[in-house]
């Protein structure tokens, strides 16, 4: 994601574990393996159950399980458990898995590898060794996704998308941006928190799909739409607002017939997002 300020992309994390100070040592001990490459964003949950629920609503580069410390739901002992949680993380998420355990059982590692777990670490852990386990389970996840990327992505030309977001909430943008290259995983993404970078951006690199909220400071999302239709801009534009349906005549009446417009009220799943997306690019 290129963002006005920053050449550094987000890698969003999943932490799975219920004990503050396993919060504290690993968001220290991944932030000083990534800070370097990566803008890291945390999502911490304690149970297993949280932990799907997050893993099926956004798109998490990485995921961090402490089996040891986390209440893990179901049937069975507590290796059947945590072999659960792997397999419908691996069927929701494409995030590189690591595994941080005490749990030994026989055949444990065998199952959790074939299961999907990227890199396995016995507690207790020291830097070094977690370090080296981040960097590989993220090399295990691009090499997936080069082998599952589409063979045409974007439009006819087969080129990838280039998609611009505009809202004030840059965790949101951060979000979006997860969502589409979940399928887009080689997309163009330029995320907008300012208005003037915004319009600045849609002037001089006019993108294949703008996605813009209405409510935004500096330049309203119906401001910035009625500007597009006035200069008889051609790329779609998706709004993506808790506003609607409220405001979808007013949008509607702005844009004009020539300007085409989706809309998708907040809180957008993955699938919604990545409908309207699909359907605006095709």
């Amino acid at each position: 994601m290129e963002t006005a300020g920053s050449t550094r992309s987000v890698l969003s994390v999943l932490i799975g574990t219920g004990e503050p100070w396993v919060v504290d040592t690993l968001t220290k001990v991944i932030s000083y393996a990534l800070n370097s490459d990566y803008d890291v964003r945390f999502t911490v949950k304690e149970s297993g159950n949280q932990v799907r629920r997050a893993a099926s609503l956004y798109d998490h580069g990485l995921a961090v399980l402490f089996f040891d410390t986390m209440r893990l739901e179901g049937e069975g002992s507590l290796f059947d458990r945590a072999l659960a949680l792997v397999r419908d993380l691996q069927r929701q998420s494409n995030a590189a898995l690591i595994v941080i355990t005490t749990m030994r059982p026989r055949g444990f590692a065998t199952q959790m590898e074939r299961a999907g777990v990227d890199a396995m670490i016995d507690a207790p852990f020291d830097i070094p060794v977690m370090k080296n386990a981040i960097h590989a389970a993220l090399e295990c996840r691009r090499l997936r996704q080069a082998k599952q990327a589409p063979l045409q992505e974007g439009r006819q030309s087969g080129r990838a998308p280039r998609i611009l977001l505009r809202d004030d909430q840059t965790d949101l943008l951060d979000i979006y941006t997860m969502m589409i290259w979940k399928r887009w995983p080689h997309a163009t993404i330029v995320a907008c928190p300012d208005a003037r970078a915004a319009w600045e951006e849609l002037e001089s690199h006019p993108p294949d799909l703008l996605i813009t909220d209405l409510n935004n400071a500096g330049m309203s999302g119906i401001e910035l739409i009625e500007r597009l239709a006035e200069r008889q801009a051609r790329f779609p534009i998706l709004v993506c607002s808790a506003s609607l349906p409220d405001c979808e005549a007013e949008v509607r009446a702005i844009a004009g017939p020539d300007l085409r417009v989706g809309f998708l009220r907040k809180p957008a799943t993955v699938a919604s997002l990545v409908e309207q997306v699909e359907r605006l690019l095709g």
